[in-house]
């Protein structure tokens, strides 16, 4: 009895904070627990795919950027931002992994995902926990992608362009086409005749393995990946590397197929 007597004692000392908390309540819904009103304590900012591009490219104001991609470690072997790290966002939290950022509570963080939505839930679960200067790519690492430069060396064609190219044994008699997809990928399928040689998009290289085309510097090679993202940089780095005819097949395998033309799984 003494406790429901300290109860209603500190309701009656305390009769307008208990209404406008009940206010506030009904006002977000019925039945809604009062921690919820007060979970999102912590503020981000969204910004455009524009938006969060000129903030990597400035290093004056921006010079520590941190750059954190929510994807699984599938899709960001797949390709991602350059210097960004992965710590993957796992349904309502990052499952303890945020303690690789920890230390950049008062850096800028760029925050992206693949749509937009993890990125989302994830920004908002940084502000929460004491990290203060937050940006939400909005749109996903797709849209950044799509307004990214080409770089001016590499030959960029469609799926069109490259099937009539491999069918051009007379003007394309050494063609070499390269699949730098994963593994598990290529054995999936892959396009008929090609060589596997697997991209690694954390070291943007090949791991030494692009020595299997030493000799073919001169050759036209047309490379490609699932859907063209891993493909560009990949095509870079042999241009970087002295080779001579490098041809990125835009839309990658995706597009490939939905042309209609044909793979294989030997």
């Amino acid at each position: 009895m003494a406790e429901v007597s300290n109860t209603a004692s500190w309701i009656s000392r305390n009769k307008i904070l208990v209404i406008v908390l009940s206010t506030i309540v009904v006002a977000a819904g019925v039945g809604v627990p009062l921690y919820f009103v007060f979970a999102n304590k912590g503020t981000y900012t969204d910004v455009t795919v524009q938006e969060a591009t000129d903030m990597i490219n400035d290093d004056e104001t921006y010079p520590d950027l941190v750059i954190i991609d929510v994807r699984s470690a599938f899709e960001f072997a797949g390709g991602h931002i350059p210097d960004a790290i992965n710590v993957p966002w796992v349904s309502s939290d990052f499952n303890g992994g945020e303690y690789v950022i920890e230390s950049y509570k008062d850096t800028e963080i760029l925050v992206y995902c693949q749509s937009g939505y993890r990125s989302k839930k994830a920004s908002q679960y940084l502000a929460n926990h004491g990290f203060t200067k937050i940006y939400n790519m909005i749109e996903g690492y797709p849209e950044w992608l799509a307004i990214q430069p080409i770089p001016p060396e590499v030959i960029n064609i469609d799926v069109h362009i490259a099937k009539s190219m491999i069918d051009d044994n007379v003007t394309y008699p050494d063609l070499i086409v390269v699949d730098i997809r994963l593994d598990f990928e290529y054995i999936s399928r892959h396009l008929i005749d090609s060589i596997w040689l697997a991209w690694n998009s954390t070291e943007g290289n090949y791991n030494g393995n692009e020595t299997q085309l030493a000799g073919y510097e001169d050759t036209e090679i047309i490379v490609y990946c699932n859907s063209g993202n891993r493909s560009i940089p990949g095509s870079q780095f042999f241009i970087d590397i002295g080779f001579t005819k490098i041809y990125n097949m835009g839309g990658g395998i995706v597009a490939w197929e939905g042309a209609g033309y044909n793979t294989t799984t030997t």
